[in-house]
């Protein structure tokens, strides 16, 4: 057994039980403080406060593991000299060469305790396929993954008339045969049925995508609307002559980061626009069949003049984005005229014509 000391982030609940930890834990030791400084791995963050160091006894097998994990987050193993009110002890801790050296430096929306729960499982998923550095050139978009997890874990429930829910799910087996910058698993579950009988266990794939936010630029005073135009994947998968495709702005929410940050970053990054009040749609799921992408839309307020029409993206992720301004009426009669595919930008101009008076009476 190795004495193990784990920190900030690393020292959330969840992220001990993910590793196996929590049961080498006997208890948080308050007092305990390590010899040389503390640890260089970032606090919670989200408002949860800074954690006491933890110390577990951990077997080979769960210590291997747990190197595995830490070579993908990009942590080092390190001696470390523990005071406890027993005593110093010896033990053995993970953290990045120097602060702030690790890809989850802020968490303003969700703890990276949470985050990082649940990225631990897909880490080890990979074990035994993989090198660690391998996944450790995935790891942001494992994260993003992670993030929408931990997400879902905290929001609020929407009202549900049957009032099933998850807890009527019983998920048998979950597997991963795809991933890279998206993911796809199939799960094996069954599930309660309207009539009070449980189903037989059925096979499902869904395509895993990390949540995002989509925003509509509005100008109340020129009463004006910018939409973004790029070449996507999905028509040209599909065979679609129309393979550019006018949206909102759009983006995937950064892990820890909230929506609302996200829309805004966004609006800079594809549009080159600073938003004043933001307006909130809705959130939604685009198509619940197959996809876990969850989407949070808004109205955003900005200045649009002709020169707002910017050539925009971020090079690096291969964007290539053309803004476009129009007359709010002209975005309706295309909306009429069925010239409008893409799903957020419909829930987007019919809520703008919804709360027009509200929206333009505020601006």
């Amino acid at each position: 057994m190795v004495r193990t000391c784990f920190q900030g982030s690393l020292a959330a609940p969840g992220f001990l039980r993910a590793i196996g930890a929590a049961e080498a834990v006997p208890a948080q030791i308050a007092q305990a403080r390590l010899v040389g400084g503390e640890l260089a791995v970032p606090a919670i963050g989200a408002g949860e406060g800074p954690l006491p160091v933890m110390l577990a006894a951990l077997a080979a097998e769960d210590l291997d593991a747990l190197r595995y994990v830490a070579a993908a987050l990009g942590l080092g193993e390190t001696a470390r000299q523990v005071e406890t009110p027993e005593g110093t002890v010896a033990a053995v801790a993970f953290e990045p060469a120097a602060p702030g050296d690790v890809p989850w430096a802020e968490a303003e929306f969700l703890g990276w305790g949470a985050i990082l729960a649940r990225a631990v499982p897909e880490i080890l998923g990979y074990r035994g396929s993989l090198a660690a550095a391998e996944v450790a050139s995935r790891l942001p978009v494992i994260l993003f993954r992670a993030s929408s997890l931990a997400a879902a874990a905290v929001a609020p429930s929407k009202p549900m008339l049957s009032g099933l829910g998850l807890g009527d799910v019983t998920l048998h087996e979950r597997r991963r045969p795809y991933s890279s910058y998206f993911a796809v698993e199939e799960l094996v579950y069954s599930h309660a049925r309207f009539d009070g009988g449980h189903s037989e266990p059925v096979l499902r794939a869904v395509f895993m995508a990390s949540d995002a936010v989509t925003v509509l630029p509005y100008d109340p005073v020129r009463d004006r609307v910018l939409v973004v135009e790029q070449v996507r994947a999905g028509p040209i998968a599909r065979g679609d002559a129309a393979a550019w495709v006018l949206e909102p702005v759009a983006g995937r929410i950064e892990p820890g980061h909230s929506p609302e940050t996200t829309a805004r970053k966004e609006a800079a990054e594809e549009a080159g626009l600073e938003l004043a009040e933001l307006h909130f749609i809705a959130d939604y799921y685009p198509s619940t069949g197959c996809f876990s992408e969850y989407l949070y839309s808004y109205i955003g307020i900005a200045d649009l003049p002709d020169e707002a029409a910017k050539l925009a993206g971020v090079a690096a992720e291969g964007e290539d984005i053309r803004g476009h301004v129009m007359p709010r009426t002209e975005l309706v009669r295309m909306l009429m005229e069925n010239e409008i595919p893409d799903g957020p930008l419909l829930v987007s101009a019919y809520w703008l014509e919804l709360n027009l008076a509200r929206i333009r009476g505020a601006g």
